[in-house]
């Protein structure tokens, strides 16, 4: 890999090492459960479990995360507020027995800040849920999507 400047490099460093760690502190509390369970009570292996469910689905997300904030060709940071182009396309509600739910389709442009190249990709989104109780949840979609890069 090459990198157009050193604060490029810095931040996908920090972000492998981040994604290192996370990876180490998994194996760890598996590693401390399975060892707890032997010694104390066969109920700690829900713990495992729990725990390895986390794992398979904590990594992948980030390493996504990671993939997204570079650009493909010359692997340079793209900086969200510069960078990135969030536009809702479509919103959708649907409605269960027991909730509802508004989710959004939004479209991120991202434009290399050194190359130019410009690629996009579309993520669907939830922005709102209600129960049927009265409570009503509004989440902030440029705070979510902000979130999804490093």
């Amino acid at each position: 890999m090459t990198f157009p400047t050193p604060t490029d490099k810095l931040a996908y460093d920090k972000a492998k090492k981040g994604i290192a760690t996370m990876r180490i502190a998994f194996l760890l509390m598996i590693a401390v459960s399975l060892a707890l369970g032997l010694l104390i009570s066969p109920a700690f292996y829900f713990f495992i479990i729990l725990f390895a469910i986390s794992y398979l689905a904590v990594i992948p997300r980030e390493k996504r995360k990671l993939k997204r904030s570079f650009c493909p060709h010359c692997n340079a940071h793209f900086d969200y507020s510069k960078d990135i182009e969030a536009t809702e396309v479509t919103r959708s509600y649907t409605s269960s027995t027991q909730s509802a739910k508004g989710v959004s389709t939004v479209r991120f442009t991202c434009t290399c800040p050194n190359c130019a190249h410009s690629h996009s990709f579309t993520k669907r989104i939830t922005v709102a849920r209600a129960d049927f109780n009265g409570k009503v949840d509004f989440y902030n979609l440029s705070h979510i999507s902000k979130n999804m890069f490093v």
